[in-house]
C-alpha cells in the first residue's frame, strides 16, 4: 500500500463527510417543514453513501494494496479485515439497540448511491420518497468508517 494514496482517499472522503454532516445537522435541527427536510435528506443519502464508499475503498486499499471499483457497499465491506468488520458491526449495533441490526441496514443501503443519485431514471415522482432507507443509518456508518480511516491516517502521518 502506498501511504500517500490511502491518505489522499481518506482526505477526499473527509471533505464529503464534512458536507454531509453540515447538511444532516441543518436538516435535523433547523427545518420543521417536511418539504424542506426532504431537500436535505436526498443529498445526505446520496453523498453519505458516496462517502461510505470512499472510506470502504480506502480501507480495502490499505488491506490489499488494490484499488476497488464499484458502488455496492456490502461488497466493499467484505474487503475489510475481520477486525474492521467487527468494529463496524459492534459500534453500529450499539447505536441501533434493539431496533435492527447492521447486516439488515447495510443490505438496505448497499446500492443507495446508485439508486438515489439519478432518482428520475427510476421513475421517481415528488410524492414518492419512501424506500426503507434511513439516513441516520448511513450517517452512523459513515461516522464509524470516518473514525477507523482517520485513526489509520494519523498512524501513517506520524511515521
Amino acid at each position: 500500500m502506498e501511504n500517500k494514496k490511502f491518505i489522499s482517499i481518506v482526505d477526499l472522503a473527509n471533505k464529503y463527510c464534512y458536507c454531509v454532516n453540515i447538511l444532516n445537522q441543518r436538516g435535523g435541527s433547523e427545518l420543521q417543514n417536511i418539504e424542506e427536510r426532504m431537500r436535505v435528506v436526498f443529498p445526505v443519502i446520496t453523498f453519505g453513501c458516496l462517502t461510505c464508499e470512499m472510506y470502504l475503498k480506502a480501507l480495502a486499499y490499505k488491506n490489499s494494496g488494490e484499488l476497488y471499483g464499484g458502488h455496492d457497499l456490502s461488497i466493499l465491506f467484505d474487503k475489510l479485515s475481520v477486525d474492521e468488520q467487527n468494529r463496524c458491526k459492534t459500534v453500529f449495533n450499539q447505536w441501533l439497540g434493539d431496533s435492527g441490526d447492521f447486516d439488515k441496514e447495510i443490505e438496505e443501503i448497499k446500492l443507495a448511491f446508485i439508486e438515489w443519485r439519478y432518482l428520475y431514471e427510476r421513475g421517481w415522482t415528488q410524492n414518492d420518497y419512501h424506500s426503507g432507507i434511513k439516513s441516520g443509518s448511513i450517517t452512523r456508518f459513515m461516522k464509524i468508517l470516518h473514525d477507523i480511516c482517520n485513526e489509520y491516517k494519523k498512524t501513517l502521518e506520524n511515521k
